[in-house]
């Protein structure tokens, strides 16, 4: 009989665990809420607005969170003229994305700045950064290359590239 009483008290337990679960689990509409909550929207909730951002029939679009997600280190870009370079470009960047794709871009991060940098670069000899680069047009450019080489690598989780800090220091 003293074998036989753990056994009955670890079955006792178990059973009053069960009830209790079952007796304090949410209701189905809280449950279904926390689920919609857990789940951040990864398109266009049908009913708003489809992928090119038109607004489908009788529908609301919907509002994608987004996230910044700074580059840890500043890109550096020499200006050459005649095989020397003449000055330096200095920038930091920052993505916006959807939060869904965070983790996303942390993981491509490397692949990301590389391309950054052979983009600037290319931009760089072109004489991009020799003119009068800071009006509008030409950072507008810069980002606009940003962008269509992060799109390509990541996807259309890429909402903008901001130029965050931009200083040009002639050598």
């Amino acid at each position: 009989m003293g074998k036989l009483l753990p056994i009955v008290f670890a079955i006792i337990g178990l059973l009053g665990g069960a009830g209790a679960g079952y007796v304090l689990r949410p209701p189905p509409q809280e449950q279904a809420k926390a689920e919609h909550v857990d789940c951040p929207p990864t398109a266009y909730a049908s009913g708003g607005q489809d992928a090119e951002g038109k607004e489908a029939a009788g529908g609301y679009p919907v509002e994608i969170q987004t996230t910044f997600i700074e580059f840890d280190n500043q890109f550096i870009v020499p200006v050459a003229s005649d095989e020397a370079i003449t000055s330096l470009v200095v920038l930091s960047l920052t993505l916006e994305v959807d939060s869904v794709a965070q983790e996303l871009i942390y993981e491509r991060m490397p692949k990301l700045r590389d391309a950054f940098l052979n983009v600037l670069f290319d931009h760089s000899s072109a004489g991009g950064f020799s003119t009068d680069f800071v009006n509008g047009r030409g950072l507008d450019a810069v980002r606009g290359l940003l962008k269509e080489t992060a799109v390509g690598i990541v996807g259309v989780q890429v909402m903008d590239v901001l130029i965050v800090d931009l200083l040009k220091k002639d050598v």
